[in-house]
């Protein structure tokens, strides 16, 4: 019994040996340094060593900012309008390498020229439609093309020239201007109930329906002459800025 514990004990003690070596050679405890092959020699030599040697040279990129609030963003794209570059708050500058751009704020279309080392400034102005954000304005550009649209209450910045401003419909043309803020009044039209009827909202001559909601709810109106309708009846009214009509029907 002695003489078989003794030949298992040494046993184990050369197995421990064994696996305390394969375990310092794997950590590089003992042996030489790894061996490295000739392909992975040379992509380690084409590789760039620090992120300087990366780097774009001094004075090769200049800077583009869209005056403004910070309110939306806009977008800088190659001269082509198609590929874009990058994207930022108005207010904030972006980095680009020098060369032309077309900038875009909300859908309208400027261009941008950036020298080396220096920052283009680009103007905007911006709209802003009065309201309690119960409905949403939509902005139109010279060509009819649709640009933004937004909650009543809130402002839209847009480059300088001359946009459609389309609230149910309705539609007023407006001048932004550089620095400036073009700003819309609207009114609130409802008709008395505890919706649980509809009623209408047409133009003043009740050909074009403009919207609809629930008897005791309002709509956000440009000042006008409306055609209200619902199943009791419809009636003419007038909506004010900053006040609210009420219809009885």
């Amino acid at each position: 019994m002695d003489k078989k514990f003794t030949v298992l004990v040494v046993l184990l003690a050369i197995l421990l040996v064994l696996m305390l070596l394969a375990l310092a050679e794997r950590r590089g405890w003992i042996g030489g340094p790894p061996s490295v092959s000739g392909a992975e020699l040379a992509e380690d030599l084409s590789a760039p060593s620090t992120a300087a040697e990366t780097a774009e040279p001094d004075g090769e990129k200049g800077s583009v900012l869209v005056s403004g609030l910070g309110v939306d963003l806009f977008e800088v794209f190659a001269a082509d309008g198609e590929t874009k570059v990058g994207f930022t708050r108005t207010n904030q500058p972006l980095e680009v390498p020098a060369g032309s751009y077309v900038v875009v704020l909300n859908g309208s279309r400027g261009t941008a020229s950036v020298s080396s080392g220096e920052r283009t400034f680009v103007s905007s102005g911006a709209v802003f439609v009065g309201g309690t954000g119960v409905n949403l304005y939509e902005i139109y550009g010279g060509d009819g093309e649709k640009l933004q649209f937004k909650s009543t209450g809130q402002m839209t910045e847009l480059l300088p020239g001359t946009y459609e401003v389309a609230l149910h419909g309705i539609r007023q043309s407006v001048e932004v201007e550089a620095g400036g803020q073009t700003e819309l009044a609207t009114g609130r039209l409802t008709v008395a109930g505890d919706g649980g009827k509809l009623y209408e909202v047409y133009d003043s001559e009740g050909t074009r329906k403009l919207d609809f909601t629930s008897t005791g709810r309002e709509i956000e109106l440009f000042p006008g002459a409306y055609l209200v309708r619902s199943a009791a009846g419809q009636q003419q009214a007038t909506v004010v800025a900053g006040q609210l009509t009420t219809v009885e029907l």
